[in-house]
């Protein structure tokens, strides 16, 4: 017996007979382990986490699973053990640093690996939407690694996962340092000498490269869709905005529920007028003329949508940037139900990852059969690409993947 392991920790603290009963695998977030009790074990479990500390040393807390994920954030309640009585972590995984309470937001990191690897084959010119997203882990490993994504929308209904995603974004402050974006917002800043310190310059433009929304994704996908062709305002006329960027900046700078109305074809200086629409980005809405089309950029999703029509004018048609290119639905249980928000939101030939629960003797009947019924009743084709397992749930029930192909 090794002198380190729990069994050895264990000897002589609990009945040797019921040693071998102790479960060994655990899941750990942080420096918190959550681990699954048995109800014979409960009058030991004290004993059982303080030994997982002195195997673990960089544990702080031991946590163990009450129940299954249950409600509609299909979050785990999590009781203390042993330790120090705290609920609130932070992770790294994949070069990301993560601040989460596990016991209020669904997480898994034993998902690590399946992330990397779906980061890795990304696109760095696709537009991703990721359904579902929590606190973040999809997400924010997609801008980590593929840093220079034109556009990323991240969308969950759990208040507590939305507030710890941007938390969490907050802490890899660094992840666009490096992008040639950046250091041109950077080189504006300082050429204008305007008042603006650099540890601000990256939360500002933070914000234009990922929008964390907490809302309902049914819901919220189908107000996107349907923004911008159809919402014709009045063009208002407005000569403050003139480009003379440093001299206007203390006024706009004092103004409040304020919209600057630009013509599009007009626009000289683009590459400045863009690097300063990312220093006013959540301070205003714009109003835009763009081919004899007046539009309104309220919401952080319209704004940067605008924004990449400005860097990319000659791409794609304006309408067309609200749809996206990759979409991921990491939601294993009911996930097939918002298939239809999938569908909406999807550009031609965009890639959906779809995660399900799945039984062996069903595998990947059940997955695949869902997707091309939903399909079928929504009018849109699809090609199945593969459905990979990606998991154990429970003894022969797995967490798999189903990436297919919008035609």
């Amino acid at each position: 017996m090794k002198k380190n392991s729990l069994k050895a920790k264990l000897s002589g603290k609990i009945p040797e007979e019921v040693i071998n009963t102790v479960n060994r695998s655990f899941e750990i977030v942080g420096d918190i382990a959550i681990i699954e009790i048995s109800e014979e074990l409960e009058q030991y479990q004290k004993q059982i986490g303080e030994a997982l500390l002195e195997v673990n040393v960089s544990l702080k807390t031991i946590l163990k699973k009450s129940g299954i994920h249950h409600g509609e954030f299909r979050t785990q309640d999590l009781v203390y053990v042993a330790g120090i009585e705290k609920y609130e972590t932070e992770y790294l995984e994949n070069g990301v640093r993560f601040k989460l309470n596990p016991g209020k937001v669904y997480f898994s990191a034993r998902l690590s690996t399946e992330r990397s690897e779906l980061m890795e084959k990304l696109d760095e010119k696709q537009r991703v939407l990721v359904m579902f997203s929590g606190a973040g882990p999809y997400s924010l490993t997609a801008l980590k690694m593929k840093p220079n994504l034109p556009l990323l929308t991240a969308i969950e209904i759990n208040p507590d996962g939305h507030k710890y995603a941007l938390e969490s974004l907050a802490l890899n402050k660094n992840m666009f340092k490096k992008t040639p974006e950046y250091k041109s917002f950077v080189k504006f800043v300082k050429t204008h000498k305007l008042p603006v310190m650099e540890k601000e310059t990256l939360p500002m433009f933070n914000k234009t490269k990922v929008n964390f929304i907490n809302a309902n994704v049914r819901i919220e996908t189908r107000e996107f869709t349907s923004k911008f062709s159809n919402k014709k305002i009045d063009f208002y006329d407005n000569n403050i905005f003139d480009y003379e960027f440093s001299n206007i900046y203390h006024i706009l700078d004092q103004l409040k529920d304020t919209k600057i109305n630009i013509d599009v074809e007009k626009i000289h200086k683009l590459d400045e007028f863009i690097n300063f629409y990312i220093l006013f980005f959540d301070k205003f809405q714009w109003v835009a003329k763009i081919k004899d089309k007046d539009y309104l950029f309220e919401t952080a999703i319209d704004k940067t949508v605008f924004l990449d029509y400005l860097r990319n004018q000659s791409t794609r048609k304006l309408e067309e940037l609200h749809k996206y290119d990759e979409i991921y639905m990491p939601l294993p249980k009911d996930a097939e139900l918002f298939l239809d928000c999938a569908f909406r939101s999807a550009a031609p030939n965009a890639i959906v990852h779809m995660y399900d629960f799945v039984h062996e003797n069903d595998f990947p009947m059940k997955s695949e059969n869902a997707v091309k019924k939903a399909a079928d009743k929504n009018g849109v084709k699809i090609e199945i690409i593969e459905t990979r397992k990606v998991g154990q749930y429970s003894p022969r029930k797995y967490r798999v993947c189903c990436d297919f192909k919008i035609l």
